[in-house]
């Protein structure tokens, strides 16, 4: 027999009470912030008791790891910023490329 929802289930204990909509947010401002965030995310990400908190954190701290590698890739090696600077290019060589084979024309 199936189990029915019940007024307990909606009680959450304090490692797993969900983020309001608010609390998304205001956690992004501060993780933005650029010393401050890293240290905050940092904090949240591995001592937070909170599941949903440490999982944002751990996601925001993922993101700014890819930027941060980006970036280096970016500054530090030559042929990786050539082709970075290249991409709208490419991206409009691509789009023209597939707007031809379309069926129907875009303008």
């Amino acid at each position: 027999m199936p189990r029915h929802f019940t007024a307990e289930d909606a009680a959450f204990s304090a490692d797993d009470e969900p983020i309001m909509p608010g609390g998304y947010i205001g956690f992004t401002i501060l993780f933005a912030i650029p010393l401050v965030g890293l240290v905050s995310s940092l904090i949240f990400a591995f001592a937070s008791k909170n599941m949903n908190r440490r999982s944002f954190a751990r996601a925001a701290l993922f993101w700014r790891i890819v930027c941060y590698a980006l970036v280096a890739l970016y500054f530090f090696v030559p042929s990786a910023a050539h082709a970075m600077r290249s991409l709208p290019a490419i991206a409009s060589d691509l789009a023209n490329r597939l707007a031809a084979r379309l069926p129907f024309s875009l303008t």
